[in-house]
C-alpha cells in the first residue's frame, strides 16, 4: 500500500500538504493493521483450528492431518483467486 502511495502522489519536491497527510494516513492505516490484525491473526487461527500441531517431527509424522488442511486451504484460495481474476484483468 505504501509504494502504491508513494507512486500515486508526486515527487517530494512537488507534494502538497494534502499528498503528505495522504502518505501519513496511509502509513497509519498500514501500522494500526499490523498492530492490530498481527496480534489477533494467531487467536484466528487457533479458533478456526489451524493452531501449530508442535515440532516439525511432529507434523511429519502425521501426514495426513496437515496435508488435509494444506488441500483444504489450497481449494479455498483456488476459489478465492478464480473470483478475484477477473476484478484485476486489465
Amino acid at each position: 500500500a505504501f509504494a502504491l502511495i508513494v507512486h500515486a502522489v508526486p515527487p517530494q519536491s512537488m507534494r502538497k500538504p494534502e499528498d503528505e497527510l495522504l502518505i501519513t494516513t496511509v502509513l497509519g492505516v498500514i501500522l494500526v493493521n499490523c498492530i492490530v490484525l498481527g496480534g489477533l491473526f494467531p487467536a484466528l487461527l487457533r479458533a478456526v483450528g489451524l493452531a501449530p500441531c508442535g515440532t516439525v517431527a511432529t507434523i511429519s509424522s502425521n501426514p495426513s492431518g496437515p496435508s488435509r488442511v494444506r488441500k483444504g486451504l489450497d481449494r479455498a484460495w483456488n476459489h478465492v483467486d478464480r473470483r478475484l481474476q477477473p476484478l484485476f484483468r486489465v
